[in-house]
């Protein structure tokens, strides 16, 4: 009789497996490493010789929640030749990845402690690639920081494409990286901010205008504020070649570049963290245009804006000028209450630091940030002591594989239990 008993117990967890969706459901997501769970998923579909018809030029509204997540994701070791710039971040307590999501090269810099915190997508100028600059500052503030390859640029296998499209296909692979964000239980992807040079700064506006999500703050570098006769917009990437053959004709460059230029959107803007900074000197993004657009967006109410223009200064930033600033300014993403918000500066000139001195010794004299408290929610939710929540998972459209694992582990026991109890009443 008990070989009987342990037959019927053993049939019914067999049956009860077999029919339990959820519990499979939570064997496999325990069981798989992150690259197999995403093996099944589409191949990434690479933009080439797009046309400006093919992107819509009307503002996009924001999200509130977070799509769910379905594509490839890629680890690979960091490459020999880099390892110099980024190694420093694999320090204890400190993690590093050279992941590509969907196809989107990046680098990924952390604190590995498992505590809930905020992302900054760092994006390049044109020409460039993926670069960590003060990934690990800012990492050490408890930010998850990324640094892409944009459409066409570096490692990315998008191309040709012209300039415009670049930016546009660009905003489409940062709202992918938001998805996969949203999938890390330390990643708070809902409170994100984006910072880059150049056309690094213009991507960063044009997905304040045009991506899925909303950005808590964006940090805008030497960058444009006015497309409508960008001179850049003549560059053509495709996989990382750059100043090839234009796609677009004038005509029809100039009508696309006006239309999205973020100077015809300040609304998109007026309640964003913003902090902008330009050289007075620079002749390729003009810092008139770029000043003007911050008082368009700060005459629709946002006295969140920091505004630098430096001196003396062409079409470049030595990146340790502003290296202190830029980090607290995304360190005010954590929690609202504990630090003062930025305000709107007064338009002033700021002399740059002395060409001979260091690299931390510009950090530190590079005008202090403002310690003017206001009002700034950011979007951020928060909980009565002002720390940052982490979306449920339902937030993300997935099961709750743990709940459901715990009920299956109990139903066989259930089933099992009668099976024994029936076995032995027969006797």
């Amino acid at each position: 009789m008990k070989k009987k008993a342990f037959a019927a117990a053993t049939a019914a967890v067999v049956l009860f497996l077999g029919c339990s969706e959820n519990f499979g459901s939570f064997v496999n997501a325990q069981s798989l490493s992150e690259e197999e769970k995403y093996a099944n998923a589409p191949a990434p579909v690479l933009a080439s010789g797009t046309r400006p018809e093919d992107y819509s030029t009307e503002p996009v509204p924001f999200q509130t929640e977070i799509d769910e997540f379905y594509r490839q994701v890629k680890e690979m070791p960091i490459p020999d030749e880099e390892k110099d710039g980024y190694d420093y971040c694999t320090g204890e307590g400190y993690s590093i990845r050279n992941l590509e999501i969907d196809g989107i090269p990046l680098y990924e810099a952390k604190k590995d402690d498992g505590k809930l915190k905020p992302l900054v997508i760092q994006i390049h100028g044109g020409g460039w690639h993926k670069d960590m600059w003060t990934a690990f500052e800012m990492a050490a503030e408890n930010v998850c920081v990324v640094s892409i390859d944009c459409a066409g640029s570096g490692e990315s296998q998008d191309g040709p494409l012209q300039a415009p499209a670049a930016w546009m296909e660009t905003v489409k692979d940062i709202d992918v990286l938001i998805e996969y964000y949203n999938t890390l239980p330390d990643v708070d992807a809902k409170n994100f901010g984006l910072t880059g040079f150049s056309m690094g700064g213009n991507i960063s506006e044009f997905y304040t205008i045009y991506g899925k999500y909303k950005p808590t703050a964006i940090c805008i570098e030497n960058a444009s504020a006015d497309t409508t006769h960008e001179g850049s917009s003549w560059d053509c990437f495709n996989k990382g070649q750059n100043g090839l053959t234009p796609i677009w004709v004038e005509e029809e460059m100039w009508e696309f570049t006006s239309a999205i230029a973020p100077m015809n959107h300040p609304e998109c803007f007026k309640d964003i963290l913003m902090y902008i900074c330009v050289g007075d000197l620079d002749d390729v993004h003009s810092p008139d245009k770029m000043e003007e657009f911050k008082n368009a967006v700060a005459a629709l109410g946002n006295d969140k804006i920091v505004f630098r223009r430096f001196e003396g200064v062409e079409h470049a930033i030595t990146q340790s000028w502003i290296d202190n600033e830029r980090k607290e300014f995304f360190a005010k993403m954590r929690s609202h209450e504990d630090d003062p918000a930025p305000v709107v500066s007064n338009t002033e000139n700021v002399a740059p630091p002395d060409p001979a001195a260091s690299d931390s010794e510009a950090a530190d004299t590079s005008p202090a940030m403002s310690d003017t408290k206001s009002d700034v929610t950011a979007d951020i939710t928060d909980n009565a002591a002002g720390d940052v929540q982490k979306p449920t998972g339902n937030d993300k459209n997935t099961p709750n594989t743990g709940a459901a694992g715990v009920t299956a582990v109990g139903g066989i026991a259930v089933i099992a239990a009668g099976a024994v109890f029936f076995s032995r009443k027969r006797k």
